[in-house]
């Protein structure tokens, strides 16, 4: 199994098991980047949103009172905000080009049905 697929199993199970706060819970600044990694790395990935979503937020629930302890913790932390800035923009962006599309198709609808 892929590192990918194994991770997302593996987190899919705690979610499901109400076990991912006990999971990532206890761990120090070297343990827990590899976690803030795979979030930076996964969390545009609109297939796994509701999981990559609620592991950060049991991530910032345990932690976000160390911040300023260690700078690259700090470091990850600013990158994974910055990753949700650009993911959240990109979503508006579809949104709007969604709706444009639907307006677009309902012209043409409406032209097609008065022409006809």
């Amino acid at each position: 199994m892929h590192t990918r697929e194994h991770s997302i199993t593996v987190l899919t199970a705690l979610r499901h098991r109400s076990a991912l706060p006990a999971a990532l819970a206890n761990r120090d600044e070297v343990t827990l980047q590899p976690i803030l990694r795979w979030l930076i790395k996964y969390i545009p990935d609109y297939r796994i949103t509701r999981l990559t979503t609620d592991v950060a937020l049991v991530v910032l629930d345990l932690y976000a009172d160390q911040l300023g302890r260690s700078e690259e913790v700090d470091e990850l932390f600013q990158r994974l905000v910055m990753r949700v800035r650009e993911v959240v923009d990109t979503s508006q962006t579809a949104i709007s080009v969604g709706g444009m599309v639907d307006c677009l198709a309902s012209c043409a609808t409406s032209s097609a049905a008065l022409e006809g």
